[in-house]
């Protein structure tokens, strides 16, 4: 099989001469014939003129949906400085970050559902279940931020983009937030029905401010992770 250097390879990449190659584990795919890369990029990220293999372990899919393409030549590439090595490398193909995140997900979810439904129904226990579940949500949200920052960092090759920078800041504008409502629902907590000034900033941050944040947090990872075409 021949051998092809980074720089060959790049000469394939659809704008050039009508042929994508990609590389990954070491080897250069040809990629021609597939209509998710006949304009040289993947999902507005990946571009065919690169080293793949780091973003495609990282992927939603399984390597084996390249199995179908044939193999070209023997990718010939320097290892890069700040690739993941040991621990590291084998945390990172686990998929930390889209494993970690549910949880603040859920649980802040769960805590806005409750602390709604028991306020509605004039019971404190509900209510209290809801803010444990803050609690939990919210001690959840720093490892989401590191294994996140991970991942950002080793899988994504630290490319500060629009959408990253807007999810990092409604990410830490949730994490505030979330401290501030458990804050206030431990002033608050046995007067969760009676109400006062930190139970409503309680009902306010929990039950109508997280759970947008939230959601807008959560749908921008899914544009990074499932971009439109």
């Amino acid at each position: 099989m021949k051998k092809m250097t980074l720089q060959e390879m790049q000469k394939h990449n659809a704008s050039r001469n009508g042929t994508v190659y990609i590389g990954f584990k070491g080897k250069v795919y040809d990629v021609s014939e597939s209509p998710l890369w006949k304009t040289g990029t993947h999902k507005k990220r990946h571009k065919a003129d690169e080293d793949l293999t780091a973003a495609i372990v990282s992927a939603p899919h399984d390597e084996d949906v390249l199995e179908k393409f044939p193999i070209v030549a023997e990718l010939i590439t320097e290892p890069k400085p700040n690739a993941p090595k040991g621990l590291l490398k084998l945390l990172l193909n686990q998929h930390p970050h889209p494993v970690s995140v549910h949880f603040p997900i859920a649980l802040i979810m769960t805590a806005a559902f409750l602390t709604l439904l028991g306020w509605l129904l004039n019971r404190a226990p509900v209510m209290h279940t809801g803010f444990f579940n803050l609690i939990l949500g919210t001690m959840a949200t720093p490892v989401a931020y590191g294994t996140g920052y991970l991942s950002f960092h080793f899988n994504y090759g630290h490319k500060w983009t629009k959408t990253f920078r807007m999810k990092q800041i409604l990410a830490i504008i949730v994490f505030i937030f979330a401290i501030l409502a458990v804050i206030s629902g431990s002033i608050a907590y046995t007067k969760m029905i009676e109400g006062g000034f930190f139970r409503n900033a309680y009902l306010v941050l929990t039950v109508f401010l997280l759970p947008p944040l939230v959601g807008a947090t959560g749908y921008l990872g899914g544009t990074i992770t499932f971009p439109r075409k």
